[in-house]
């Protein structure tokens, strides 16, 4: 990976880390709530991050944007000058 670039969401996975969980999403809780057949076989495989990495992860990505309020942005005022 080039040193300039942001690494994605599963290069700054971490095993076990995770998120808020709100209450009562236990397996338990939910059994009988997904109609049978619709469920998931197998667990869904996305990144693992606290919140806060997710967060600082994407503010950073925001920060590469160029934009009128971070960076010089010539809005062509001098080319309509009479």
């Amino acid at each position: 990976m080039r040193p300039d670039m942001e690494a994605t969401l599963w290069q700054k996975s971490r095993s076990g880390a995770r998120g808020v969980v709100p209450p009562g999403t236990s397996p338990e809780t939910l059994a009988g709530q997904i109609p049978e057949g619709i469920g998931r076989e197998i667990p869904l495989s996305l990144p693992e991050l606290s919140e806060l990495d997710v967060v600082r992860h994407f503010t950073r990505l925001s920060h590469l944007n160029r934009g009128v309020d971070t960076h010089f942005y010539p809005l062509g005022s001098c080319t309509m000058q009479v």
